[in-house]
């Protein structure tokens, strides 16, 4: 394998201009790049970029940990965290995982961005440093080192059952996700207090647990509406994510004829 020395010697300047040629310096003539360029191709030669930044104690790289790809919100959140990471410089991982957390024990970034309920708290508490920052957007967090980004949910579920009842609506039902859902079970917290502050009632049957996916909420809802003929069904639903919402809504379409009796809302 070629090294720096190997390309030195062929663009017949010194190692240290070599190095410096390669990194893009400002003190080496254009010509003089060139030269160094070109002997680097010819030769086949790579920077060592472990070697490089761990010289420089820096890697550049920012990750984000998420526990997967479906739901159209990832890709729009995707797609901002890399606009501005590549404004500063940096680059952008996406690593998806269940249990296995390897690249971020190992620290092989500058910063990471988390939003992977599989991750516990005393992995994230452990690994978080100042040289090592982590943003959390799915959970609460006192550590120094680890930021919580939160979302609005318990704003949101009150706005939502806001423009249910003022429907008209008093039998009101909730879709939950999983319980190991931060994000989740805050709303399922907020659609509760909601509840008992107005004094509407609560019915067991009329909670219902999915997966956050747009399947589960087609099927959840459909088993919800197969009920023994009289008993009676919520008038309305509110669901912890666009994804049930939509499926939800498929199958109170499909199952019920009079659709104006039914209705189901998203946040």
């Amino acid at each position: 394998m070629p090294t720096l020395k190997d390309v030195a010697k062929m663009a017949k300047v010194s190692v240290s201009t070599a190095s410096y040629a390669m990194n893009g310096s400002s003190l080496i003539l254009p010509e003089t790049k060139q030269r160094v360029h070109d002997a680097a191709k010819e030769l086949g030669y790579r920077i060592n970029g472990s070697a490089k930044n761990l010289k420089k104690s820096k890697t550049e790289i920012v990750a984000v940990f998420i526990s997967g790809f479906t739901g159209p919100v990832f890709n729009e959140m995707l797609e901002g965290v890399h606009d501005y990471v590549a404004k500063q410089g940096y680059e952008l991982v996406v690593c998806a995982s269940n249990d296995k957390h390897r690249l971020i024990v190992e620290n092989h970034f500058d910063g990471a961005i988390v939003l992977n309920y599989h991750m516990e708290d005393d992995l994230l508490e452990m690994i978080a440093s100042e040289k090592m920052p982590i943003v959390v957007l799915d959970r609460e967090s006192n550590h120094p080192h680890v930021h919580p980004l939160l979302l609005p949910n318990e704003k949101g579920v009150k706005q939502s059952m806001e423009a249910v009842v003022a429907a008209g609506h008093k039998r009101i039902g909730f879709m939950a996700g999983q319980e190991v859902s931060f994000d989740g079970e805050k709303r399922f917290e907020a659609y509760q207090l909601f509840m008992q502050e107005n004094d509407l009632p609560v019915y067991f049957d009329d909670l219902i647990r999915a997966d956050f996916t747009e399947a589960s909420g087609y099927d959840c809802m459909l088993a919800y509406l197969e009920r023994p003929e009289g008993k009676t069904v919520a008038t309305a639903f509110v669901c912890a994510n666009d994804e049930m919402a939509i499926g939800a809504m498929r199958a109170i379409k499909e199952k019920v004829e009079c659709s104006r009796r039914h209705c189901c809302y998203r946040l």
